[in-house]
């Protein structure tokens, strides 16, 4: 048992240093993403000089430069779900967790995560969890079944059907509980399970 358990330990640990890596890899992508961006900013005022405005050269730069935003963008995304440790695993709890960023991609902080029924209601066992600066947040929801349904009630607990899939909703508070998103990825909660996502709120 304890050789078992120094093994998931060592992947555990390899996993995280391979992460590690990954991030600052991607990091070092952005950086060259970054100077791109500085090097069209440098060709736009060049041309400027010598070119009318509705010179067509300038229109490709538009392209190349939203081109160049998106993918600033989207290494900016997977960088922090590189750095973002996977949680311990318990074999009695589903786990889901990620972080919330504005339209501009920017870290939510100080928003309510929670998990709601495909109606958009809140499932009845109320986990939720507040994200910090950096936009993350960590669900753990525990009284599962073997099959994954929330155990709630003692006629809950004799239902063996599968689990009905379940989706993360954003909130602006604990107290006002305004939805700001429900997510269109359904889950389904799983003892042992870890769940990794990313919600981007609408403008």
């Amino acid at each position: 048992m304890r050789c078992f358990r120094d093994s998931v330990r060592a992947l555990e640990d390899s996993v995280s240093r391979a992460d590690a890596q990954r991030a600052t890899r991607l990091d070092q992508l952005a950086q060259l993403r970054s100077a791109k961006a500085v090097q069209f900013q440098r060709e736009r005022v060049r041309f400027a000089a010598v070119a009318e405005k509705n010179d067509p050269f300038f229109a490709a730069l538009d392209v190349r430069e939203q081109a160049n935003q998106g993918l600033l963008q989207d290494l900016a995304l997977a960088a922090n779900q590189a750095r973002t440790p996977v949680p311990p695993i318990d074999a009695n709890t589903w786990i889901v967790h990620g972080r919330v960023f504005t339209s501009a991609l920017q870290p939510a902080p100080k928003l309510v995560v929670g998990v709601a029924d495909e109606k958009g209601n809140p499932t009845a066992d109320g986990t939720q969890a507040t994200t910090d600066a950096t936009g993350y947040f960590l669900l753990k929801v525990g009284g599962l079944k073997p099959t994954g349904r929330i155990v709630t009630a003692p006629a809950d607990a004799a239902t063996n059907a599968p689990a009905p899939p379940v989706f993360l909703q954003v909130l602006d508070s604990a107290k006002t509980k305004k939805p700001l998103l429900t997510d269109s990825e359904p889950l389904t909660p799983r003892p042992g399970r870890t769940d990794y996502r990313e919600l981007v709120l609408p403008q």
